[in-house]
């Protein structure tokens, strides 16, 4: 198989589908953000749009019946797990599991060639540690940093896949493509441009700063990164060629007019190199004869079979923050690393059984 048709659901702008092209066919685009979907329409306009809130079915998505050639690409929301997070409520955590593993449920059920991409904290990695034990033959994820993959960024994100992609993908990060920034703005064009970068905070040290010859801070959908510039020595933000720099994005990507949705859409982009690099594994699976098994084409007994999925691995989350609230009621204080250790697993068990029981 020498084409991927490429699905992009809660696309945004279409930073993973620009690194398909001209690979591959970006086919479909979806997301709930109108202004987001016509830069997506603008930058890919053979592919279908459509305009959604997920979950949906692929028929009120006028997206096409999955293919042996059908790969989908999905960016659930994940501001209700970021660790910088400030209010977010119960239920929008809620939400964001339910969407989470429906994006993993319609992946599995339909059977196609899919990659998932969110934040590398607790929760994400709780469900995705719970679906590859459930489907140990399809799902798989590691952890990659965007540094890895030609992109001068860390930038550390979830990815979950099929586990022979996974398994091309930290092959890859053992023999990384590492560029810092000055690397990348020369090959860019671009001067450099400054001698310091860091995030928008009044620190001026620390971690939060790096120089020019190191990565970047980790770009975010909230506000820009900034320079240092010379010979001003005054830092200010940076330009949306340098975001896209510094996220190896393409220029042909249609970004927002205003800086406020560049910065936004850009801190909520996939990599460019790793998605390129998600993109090649999922297709070297393909070509060594594991091409997608489509287990069913009945789109609405799929979606009814990925909500009850969702449904069911909310229940499990909040039963696992439960667990984890009672066992730290009853663990004594003054143990040693081992003995704790032991007691933990103890109280672990026997809280298990009482709500099992109950």
């Amino acid at each position: 198989m020498a084409r991927f048709r490429v699905v992009d659901w809660f696309s945004s702008v279409g930073g993973f589908s620009s690194q398909a092209a001209p690979d591959h066919d970006v086919v479909g685009g979806v997301d709930r953000d109108v202004d987001a979907l016509k830069c997506f329409q603008a930058s890919f306009p053979e592919a279908t749009t459509a305009c959604r809130k997920l979950p949906a079915t692929l028929q009120d998505c006028n997206m096409p019946t999955p293919h042996i050639s059908t790969f989908w690409h999905f960016s659930p929301p994940c501001v209700a797990f970021s660790s910088a997070r400030r209010a977010c409520t119960d239920g929008e955590v809620d939400e964001a599991i339910k969407l989470l593993a429906w994006s993993i449920e319609m992946a599995v059920w339909h059977g196609v060639h899919y990659s998932i991409e969110n934040v590398a904290t607790e929760i994400p990695l709780a469900v995705a540690t719970r679906y590859r034990d459930m489907h140990p033959y399809d799902v798989d994820f590691e952890v990659l940093c965007a540094s890895s993959f030609g992109v001068p960024q860390c930038r550390k994100r979830l990815i979950i896949s099929r586990p022979e992609v996974i398994q091309l993908l930290r092959d890859r990060m053992a023999n990384p493509d590492l560029i810092n920034m000055e690397t990348a703005f020369a090959r860019r064009g671009l001067p450099c441009p400054g001698t310091h970068v860091k995030n928008a905070t009044t620190c001026k040290s620390g971690p939060c700063m790096r120089s020019i010859d190191n990565y970047c801070v980790t770009l975010v959908a909230s506000r820009p990164v900034h320079f240092l510039r010379q010979p001003s020595s005054k830092w200010t933000a940076a330009t949306e060629p340098e975001l896209r720099t510094l996220m190896g994005l393409p220029d042909s990507l249609k970004l927002p007019s205003d800086k406020r949705g560049v910065v936004r859409a850009l801190g909520n982009a996939v990599a460019g190199g790793v998605a390129k690099a998600i993109l090649t594994a999922a297709k070297e699976v393909a070509c060594n004869g594991n091409e997608n098994f489509i287990r069913s084409a009945d789109d609405q007994t799929v979606f009814d079979t990925a909500i009850a999925g969702a449904e069911e691995c909310l229940r499990w989350y909040h039963k696992r923050e439960s667990v984890k609230r009672q066992t730290e009621k009853r663990m004594p204080a003054g143990l040693s690393m081992a003995a704790e250790k032991r007691m933990r697993a103890a109280v672990v068990k026997e809280v298990m059984d009482a709500t099992a029981d109950s």
